[in-house]
């Protein structure tokens, strides 16, 4: 990771191509290498700007898991016949934090803007109940938060189902490992 280099850069809205739609299968076969070309160039500038925040992530976890020293300390360790042994005070701290974040969770409740939308809303609370409940949505919640306790950031999916024996609104965890997101967004919540 050490021979990518990485820069803050502007990054405005013509880039994107909003405009520019991926052609059609029967279409010019040379204008949908250009945009596929284009695509994978964002993934890899992508790459490049969150290597150094997702090496820093995996020593995060690291830590958590009690795995703090690097090969090189640890090789000297064993060196001298000493044990590198870890106290591992970061472990139950956020342990402490997620079982807190656990105990004080709250339930959906929609409210209506006046007395005309108290049944609507009253709907709208018990779907939100009922998909959560039975897609275990609290758990995934805590699941994410830990991730975003331990590296900083933490991930949950909703999303339809196509199978008609199962709920049709699915949640669940997604390991921060398998998410990439773009550097350039502005909105907290990536919405942009």
């Amino acid at each position: 990771m050490d021979d990518i280099r990485t820069e803050r850069a502007f990054d405005p809205d013509e880039r994107y191509g909003k405009d520019v739609k991926l052609p059609e299968r029967t279409g010019n076969e040379q204008e949908r290498q250009n945009v596929l070309r284009k695509l994978e160039s964002w993934w890899q500038e992508c790459r490049a700007m969150h290597a150094e925040n997702r090496q820093q992530m995996i020593i995060d976890a690291d830590f958590y898991d009690g795995d703090q020293f690097d090969e090189e300390t640890r090789a000297v360790l064993e060196g001298r016949n000493q044990a590198p042994l870890v106290y591992n005070i970061i472990h139950p701290t956020i342990q402490w934090v997620v079982g807190t974040e656990r105990r004080t969770r709250i339930d959906w409740k929609v409210l209506g803007r006046g007395p005309e939308d108290l049944n609507m809303a009253d709907v709208k609370t018990d779907t939100m109940k009922y998909v959560s409940d039975t897609n275990n949505a609290g758990w995934m919640r805590s699941v994410a938060f830990k991730d975003a306790v331990i590296v900083g950031v933490g991930w949950t999916e909703e999303f339809l189902r196509t199978d008609a024996l199962e709920e049709e609104i699915g949640v669940r965890h997604q390991d921060w490992k398998q998410m990439w997101w773009d550097p350039f967004s502005r909105a907290l919540d990536m919405s942009d």
